[in-house]
């Protein structure tokens, strides 16, 4: 990852310190040009794949996270961490998690709280790197979330839609994006509501003196097209109507110079290209460029007025094809975006299962297939089961493949995507194209990159967490200091680290792993290159107690601000008739996972779900091998005594027990059977694991629930040699248990800080040999992140039908480590 980012740096560099403005821009310049900029600023995509169209409070949103680079969808990418929010209506964002990408996915899931209320919520996930671009590189998806089952709930969002205005929106787009005096043109049109959903609409257009020059009508989705001769000096109106309401508008006045472009995109074998012009000898040095997501596949130079180009499509990869054209100066004069369907190029899996029938409560055996080529290897997958009749899937719905093939290229939501990847038939082609001429390409624009304009990258590439901030005089942000700043972690693998600012105060902990909320301690003292030689010849490689005349300022990570002018891909769907049956086992098993869980995340805190007075116990049970100590301190049973360290915590509590030593050279000894003469330390354990006296003595105390000592060889015996000295084992808190003790900063941050999501297991009950008297109505009938495939590239799940006689959805979706795009579906029923 190092020298991915050392070599993006590199070519960032060299596309920086290109000229700002080239003398003659030739196709071999521009193409080099389209090259370098895709190699210093590599593009990234993330697509989340969720289990249901809609949720209730109470559910739990599953998903899986895909990461690919934007050009092969491919699983190498400058990042390797996704960021996943939900906001609320209101747009505050109710829950976030950071996820640890591994062979181009992971999985979340989010638990919908009764406290957030109804609505629609987004679903928006992003990395770092993803924010130095357009905010419409993000996946963004809107969730609705019903508070309760309620038929008041229905009527209300039932009237709100009955009584949206009849107004509507409708825009005009000249093919090749300009209307030419004299030459003749197509022009794409759109209509919506105010929804944004595609409506019908008839009309005309007119021109300045008063003739009908060509009819208007929508094919579907609110989208059609007509042809329009243009004339000098004349000006066009296009007349519409919806339902009763009747609108006016220009057209765009007609260039009195300029280019023509004409696809023709309905030949299945080759783009048909015609380009005119009314401007003398205005091809001249013109040239062509056809590129998809940043690959160039044609660079046509010696172009002719009027002439026929045949551009095949054979071996061409799916996706949008953007082609352009440029004018003698190496100005782009014309663009237009074709899809280039190849229906071969994405072989799905086959889904089987051992019944088309299945009854109540029945075993599922789901087959899952997929070619053993190449081309499949190394591939990730992710599959839901999903109750058709109270969570309808629609067939048009965005999919892996509608967002990596169309969405994710193109500005603006598109309504049911999923309809343009259905089969294959003209009007689907042609409504495709007609997408394609109204709606913008986004990954980049020709004139900065000609003119080797650079994107500001203030966001940088993240491969693993990071802590950063600031070390500054006490309670002064403007007055950084010069300091040492120290950080450990109690986290399984016991992170330890130390830097020394510059002038500035600034210092970044990289390169920290760990899952879940951690405790995460970080110290300043202010530099002294005396103190740091004194401390260093006494071997102490870490610590020091903190400086009480210095505070410390971590960086907030802070979530992108909405673009109020993006419209959100919507879905829709209703719980009627489902009725309350829906909870009848969710409330059960949601209080069962509470209970095994103990807590859940929520941003950078711990919330408690359930908490019993043997909590501390529990979370350690399986780390106290010895039974039951020959002491143990609870730190709460001293509210009102502060210490900087365990060890002056310990000094005189506990009898036999020594401490010896200063500072961060703190030890501790116990008289005992094996030390008698207390020659020998104590080994410090904490949470179980031996850690050196130094980094205990890091710790804040408020971080510890409690102190075990073990003096007698029965208890010390388990642990060898090490227990010779005694043991004295250090217990943390678990999340969300708080300490009751008074906690003093004294340049000294003890704090929980979010580490990498682990997702949660799905709930699938298993009746073989179970008898239940719950009623069990599950929607989600089972959900599976990480579909493990064998050597023949098969795999065979196995799960349990519920109570509700209905049809079940199985989606299957994934990416191979070639960028091979998975996407199947397989509806069985229940009787």
């Amino acid at each position: 990852s190092k020298l991915k980012q050392l070599l993006s740096l590199l070519l960032i560099g060299l596309f920086a310190n290109s000229p700002t403005a080239i003398a003659q821009i030739t196709p071999e310049v521009a193409l080099q040009q389209l090259d370098g900029y895709h190699a210093a600023y590599p593009q990234e995509k993330v697509y989340l794949h969720h289990d249901k169209t809609f949720y209730a409070s109470g559910e739990t949103l599953w998903f899986k996270a895909y990461l690919v680079d934007a050009i092969e969808h491919a699983f190498l990418t400058p990042s390797q961490i996704v960021h996943v929010e939900l906001l609320n209506p209101e747009e505050k964002v109710v829950q976030k998690m950071t996820l640890e990408i591994k062979n181009g996915g992971a999985a979340g899931d989010i638990y919908i709280s009764p406290d957030w209320g109804a609505g629609n919520y987004q679903l928006r996930a992003y990395t770092q790197y993803m924010r130095n671009f357009e905010e419409s590189f993000f996946y963004q998806k809107e969730i609705p979330i019903y508070g309760t089952i309620e038929k008041a709930m229905f009527a209300f969002r039932k009237q709100a839609r009955d009584t949206l205005t009849t107004d509507f929106d409708f825009q005009l787009f000249p093919e090749g994006g300009d209307l030419v005096e004299g030459l003749s043109s197509k022009v794409g049109f759109k209509a919506i509501n105010q929804e944004g959903k595609g409506i019908p609409v008839t009309g005309e257009v007119i021109d300045s003196d008063g003739k009908v020059i060509a009819k208007i009508a929508t094919i579907k989705a609110g989208l059609g097209s007509f042809s329009l001769p243009t004339e000098k000096g004349k000006s066009y109106q296009a007349k519409v109507t919806s339902k009763q309401q009747t609108k006016t508008i220009d057209l765009p006045t007609p260039l009195s110079a300029g280019y023509v472009m004409r696809i023709n995109n309905r030949d299945k074998e080759d783009i048909i290209l015609k380009i005119k012009t009314n401007i003398p000898n205005g091809l001249d040095q013109a040239f062509l460029i056809g590129q998809i997501r940043g690959q160039a596949f044609i660079s046509l130079a010696e172009l002719s007025d009027g002439k026929v180009y045949r551009l095949p499509k054979k071996d061409l990869p799916e996706g949008i094809a953007q082609l352009t054209l440029f004018n003698g100066n190496g100005q782009p004069v014309a663009e237009r975006l074709v899809y280039i369907n190849q229906t071969a190029s994405t072989e799905q899996a086959q889904l089987s299962t051992n019944k088309s029938t299945l009854g109540k409560r029945e075993k599922v055996e789901l087959k899952v297939e997929l070619p053993k080529t190449s081309d499949f290897e190394a591939t990730n997958l992710s599959l839901s089961v999903t109750d058709l009749y109270v969570n309808p899937n629609s067939a048009n719905a965005s999919s892996i493949k509608s967002y990596f093939l169309l969405e994710s290229d193109l500005k603006g939501s598109i309504e049911n995507p999923g309809y343009y990847f259905e089969k294959e038939d003209a009007t689907r082609r042609q409504v495709l194209d007609l997408l394609l001429v109204t709606q913008g390409w986004r990954r980049f624009v020709w004139q900065d990159i000609l003119k080797s304009k650079a994107p500001e990258l203030d966001h940088p590439i993240e491969n693993s967490l990071t802590i950063s901030g600031m070390v500054t005089k006490k309670d002064k942000k403007n007055q950084p200091v010069v300091a040492d700043v120290y950080f450990s972690s109690l986290s399984g693998n016991m992170l330890v680290n130390e830097v020394t600012t510059k002038e500035d105060g600034r210092f970044v902990f990289s390169e920290l792993q760990f899952r879940d909320t951690t405790t995460v301690l970080i110290q300043a003292n202010i530099f002294s290159e005396k103190k740091k030689k004194k401390k260093k010849s006494k071997g102490v490689e870490f610590g020091a107690e903190g400086n009480r005349n210095v505070s410390i300022y971590l960086d907030e990570l802070i979530s992108p601000v909405l673009d109020k002018s993006l419209t959100i891909p919507t879905t829709h769907g209703t719980y009627e008739q489902a009725g309350e049956e829906i909870y009848d086992i969710d409330f059960n098993r949601l209080q069962t996972l509470a209970n095994e869980n103990m807590w859940e995340i929520d941003f950078d805190e711990v919330v408690v779900v359930g908490r019993k007075a043997e909590v501390v116990d529990e979370w350690h049970k399986d780390k106290t091998l010895y039974g039951q100590p020959d002491q143990r301190i609870s730190l709460d049973s001293f509210p009102s005594s502060y210490h900087n360290n365990i060890f002056d915590f310990l000094r005189g509590k506990v009898a036999g027990v020594e401490i010896i030593g200063s500072g961060f050279n703190k030890a501790a000894r116990i008289r005992g059977i094996n030390s008698i003469n207390l020659q020998t330390t104590a080994t410090i354990l904490l949470d179980g694991v031996p850690v050196e006296s130094a980094l205990a003595n890091s710790i804040d105390p408020s971080r510890i629930a409690f102190v075990d000592v073990l003096k007698s060889m029965s208890k010390t015996s388990i642990y060898g040699a090490a227990g010779s000295g005694g043991i004295i084992a250090l217990f943390t808190r678990p999340p969300g248990v708080k300490s009751n003790r008074v906690v003093v900063n004294n340049g000294m941050l003890n704090i929980q800080h979010a580490g990498y999501y682990q997702a949660k297991s799905f709930y699938s009950p298993k009746y073989e040999n179970t008898a239940s008297s719950e009623k069990d109505y599950r929607v989600t009938l089972f959900w599976e992140p990480i579909v493990q495939l064998d050597k023949k590239n098969t795999a065979t799940i196995a799960f349990y039908t519920a109570d509700r006689a209905s049809n079940y959805n199985v989606k299957l979706e994934g990416l191979s480590k070639k960028g091979k795009i998975i996407q199947q579906q397989l509806t069985f029923e229940v009787q």
